[in-house]
């Protein structure tokens, strides 16, 4: 999806940004980019969307040199966060969500349609926040709405630098597991920025580790718990393996702690709201089973029942998969 090739930044008083990048950002990822501060890691990511053009290298998105496409084309096409927000003090909510639609000539209605469809996704309803000046929001809030128009136009890629570094713990630990249940939603690929490791386990897929503007290791938080490949990755992770058992239980789905011996069941007296997909998470699970208050949920797959899964099911994995770190 995004892949950066021998990619380097010299400025003109001879500091070197960053040195020889080369990775790829997959298509749905959530890829994390992690460092001190005057690592280079705002500076990767402006080069995405061309805000820091790179000295040496390549950057492609989906294989096309982003050189040689128009800018305006190429920044419609990728969503901007920011710690700051920086919406327009002196709009409303919906306008700051409708600057770029608008820009694209969307349609009135279309545009309203959109702005109300965002605001339900990122949990402000539409009826009570729609109208509001940003002003009279909370920085969360406003951080919400930040993250909504950043997809008004429904763009391939998401760069998010530092956003929820400004907020109060509980705001920033509310936005953290609201942009992961928004990524299981609407799956795009998102480059996020943070200097914080604890946010770095909890959210991404895959996290980069820089130093000085080099890249010191790339992989999955558990990858980077077992594996350290460099003393200062050790250094910059410290005791955190209470987060890396986290996320690999996050990983799980209903579909590896099911039970598939259903003819031995009797789901009769079960409605549909006590059914789940295989591809759904062991936390959905749990919660669903909670809010059903049933022993079992029926696991569907294209309208047919293949299996069960239970309490015993989801706590059994989950210790194998402790036991196995």
């Amino acid at each position: 999806m995004i892949t950066f090739d021998n990619v380097s930044k010299q400025y003109e008083d001879g500091t070197k940004a960053v040195d020889t990048l080369n990775f790829t950002v997959n298509k749905g990822e959530f890829f994390v980019v992690i460092g001190p501060s005057g690592c280079g890691k705002t500076t990767t990511m402006k080069m995405v969307n061309r805000l820091i053009d790179p000295t040496d290298g390549t950057i492609r998105i989906n294989d096309q040199n982003i050189k040689e496409g128009d800018i305006h084309t190429l920044r419609w096409n990728i969503g901007y966060v920011l710690q700051q927000i920086a919406l327009f003090p002196n709009m409303t909510v919906a306008e700051n969500i409708s600057v770029v639609p608008e820009m694209k000539k969307w349609s009135k209605e279309k545009i309203k349609n959109r702005v109300d469809e965002l605001l339900n996704l990122v949990g402000l309803e539409p009826e009570t926040y729609r109208d509001r000046m940003t002003n009279e929001l909370s920085g969360g809030q406003q951080q919400r709405v930040g993250v909504a128009r950043a997809l008004a136009a429904d763009p391939d890629i998401l760069l998010m630098d530092e956003p929820f570094s400004a907020l109060d713990p509980i705001s920033r630990e509310q936005l953290q597991e609201d942009i992961q249940q928004l990524q299981h939603k609407i799956q795009k690929t998102i480059v996020f920025v943070t200097h914080d490791m604890d946010e770095a386990l909890k959210l991404g897929d895959r996290i980069c580790v820089m130093k000085e503007g080099k890249i010191i290791q790339i992989g999955t938080p558990a990858e980077l718990m077992d594996t350290p490949a460099d003393p200062f990755v050790t250094q910059f992770l410290g005791n955190r393996q209470v987060a890396a058992d986290n996320k690999a239980s996050e990983k799980l789905t209903v579909s590896d702690v099911m039970d598939r011996n259903v003819n031995l069941v009797n789901h009769s007296a079960l409605s549909e709201k006590h059914t789940i997909s295989q591809g759904e998470s062991i936390e959905t699970a749990f919660l669903r089973l909670n809010e059903g208050s049933v022993p079992y949920l029926l696991v569907k797959e294209n309208e047919e029942v293949v299996g069960t899964v239970s309490y015993e099911d989801l706590a059994r994995k989950w210790m194998k998969e402790r036991e196995a770190q």
